[in-house]
């Protein structure tokens, strides 16, 4: 469960960011990893003297060339002055006499190229998983990581959600699992199959075997010492799995444990277009993935449907077949 981080401002506008802060809150944002960020350029402002109550160029540009300066990763960058835009943006509708950074003078870096799994690629991962070496101190490896990375390909959960389950989240009777607090900060039932059911039921029983104490009502995936599995030791593992199974890919797509996330919502595209939807039932599929997901609308979703070799074939079947009705309805009427 994602715990709110308290940030103490000390800067003039210290009322101001935590104003900012709660009404991007109560609008439904999970803010704070922004309110984390946004203590950077609060303690730039108490470092070089700021004392008004609104914001000036001069002050903006001086923290984004400083920025610049401290060798961040662009993105690391960008996001920095994205969230300063943000808030300028915010202090010019209070108070239009403050700047308001409109245009963002910094780029990120080009975006990575998801990595789609093929089927069989995913049955080497599982498989390879349930060989792992179980330890005394970590005696669930195997079916940790076997059930982890089938559920993630299932269910197309983030990792971060995935971890954050508790075994109460589980609920068997109707096969679904409760999200807490995701992305968003939305909670939301995830429904699984029959099947996905069963083996999480298997795994949460062989957990608590392990499991003592207060554990019993922590973290679902487990780790070293009954510990909750964090993302550092998945990821780790996962890659450990992907050199094993030889799976790889260009250095614009190299596999990343999230890359199941997008592998899960190209596929249910795709066995939509199987199945012989159209357009209109596409289009009315898209905001109930997205739900299913997790996002605040389907263009948070979308990001996830790349092309496809497969999708355009199917894509361009559907197309022609379109085209032959057409022709023959026009072939009717003359």
């Amino acid at each position: 469960m994602n715990i709110a981080v308290t940030i103490n401002y000390q800067s003039s506008l210290a009322t101001a960011m935590e104003d900012f802060i709660r009404i991007k809150k109560l609008e439904g944002y999970d803010y704070d990893g922004v309110a984390s960020i946004l203590k950077v350029f609060d303690r730039f402002l108490f470092r070089s003297g700021f004392r008004g109550q609104r914001l000036d160029r001069a002050t903006v540009e001086n923290y984004i060339a400083e920025s610049r300066k401290a060798g961040l990763h662009p993105n690391s960058l960008y996001r920095r002055v994205w969230i300063v835009s943000k808030f300028s943006r915010y202090l010019a509708q209070v108070d239009p006499d403050s700047y308001a950074l409109e245009k963002i003078p910094v780029s990120q870096a080009p975006s990575r190229r998801p990595y789609l799994y093929s089927r069989e690629e995913i049955l080497k991962l599982i498989e390879a998983a349930g060989q792992l070496r179980s330890t005394p101190t970590d005696p669930l490896r195997p079916h940790t990581y076997s059930t982890l990375i089938g559920l993630l390909y299932v269910s197309g959960l983030r990792i971060g959600e995935t971890l954050a389950l508790s075994e109460d989240d589980f609920d068997r009777g109707q096969s679904r699992l409760y999200v807490r607090k995701g992305k968003f900060g939305k909670d939301r039932w995830v429904p699984l199959s029959e099947s996905t059911s069963a083996i999480i039921e298997d795994y949460a029983r062989r957990r608590r075997k392990v499991a003592c104490g207060s554990q019993e009502q922590a973290a679902l995936f487990i780790g070293r010492g009954g510990k909750g599995l964090n993302q550092s030791a998945a990821g780790y593992t996962f890659r450990k799995l992907l050199g094993i199974c030889q799976i790889g890919g260009s250095s614009q797509s190299r596999p990343h444990l999230h890359d199941l996330r997008h592998t899960f919502a190209v596929e249910r595209l795709r066995q939509a277009y199987e199945q012989g939807n159209d357009g209109k039932e596409l289009n009315a599929l898209l905001p109930v993935l997205a739900t299913y997901m997790g996002h605040r609308s389907i263009t948070g979703t979308q990001v996830y449907l790349h092309a496809t070799e497969e999708l355009r074939q199917e894509a361009s079947k559907r197309f022609r077949q379109y085209v032959f009705r057409a022709e023959e309805g026009i072939s009717a009427q003359n």
